[in-house]
């Protein structure tokens, strides 16, 4: 999660406590009162920035709890577009240190999981990541949504060799791949 929506929250909730008390001691109110309705909206505040603290926490957890477990295939949803889902094989020695090369794969029916059967015994051999979109089929009205979707997202969770990253497809999938390919900043083909 990037930026911080938490914490420009919790100013604003400060922020509404305070004007709320400084409004009730201009007005023509007890002090008691106002003492006792500042406690009460304290208590309120207090509580409510503990539960964001929380909430922001738990997310930043979350994404690493959400990649599939080591050697095995999973579908992961999208954080930048949650319209958008991709099948995700991680090696068993992935949650070493180094940067990992990916292969994106783009199946002609939005079958995300199908390539990724076929090849996760090579990729476990090679040590290559893999995902596969769940949503660029043939015929769809734009596969950019997709290809855009996913490599945000694994761009975001994963650790990446950003000098071998790769694309593949049958069929529709193989004009989506080359699409990414070419639409890739310092894409070249290899020697």
């Amino acid at each position: 999660m990037k930026g911080n929506p938490p914490a420009t929250a919790m100013r604003l909730i400060i922020r509404r406590s305070a004007d709320a008390s400084l409004a009730a001691d201009r007005g023509n109110v007890q002090p008691s009162r106002t003492r006792n309705a500042w406690i009460k909206h304290g208590h309120r505040s207090v509580l409510l920035l503990a539960s964001i603290s929380c909430l922001y926490a738990a997310a930043q957890t979350q994404k690493a709890a959400e990649l599939p477990p080591t050697g095995q295939i999973g579908v992961i949803i999208c954080a930048s577009d949650a319209t958008q889902s991709y099948a995700l094989y991680l090696p068993a020695a992935y949650p070493s240190a180094t940067r990992w090369p990916i292969i994106y794969f783009f199946d002609p029916s939005g079958r995300g999981h199908r390539p990724l059967d076929l090849y996760n015994e090579i990729a476990e051999r090679y040590g290559f990541i893999l995902a596969g979109s769940n949503n660029s089929r043939n015929f769809s009205s734009d596969p950019s949504q997709a290809v855009n979707a996913i490599w945000k997202d694994t761009h975001a969770r994963l650790a990446l060799d950003e000098h071998r990253v790769y694309a593949s497809g049958f069929s529709g999938g193989a004009r989506v791949a080359g699409a990414m390919a070419l639409s890739s900043l310092g894409c070249r083909s290899p020697e």
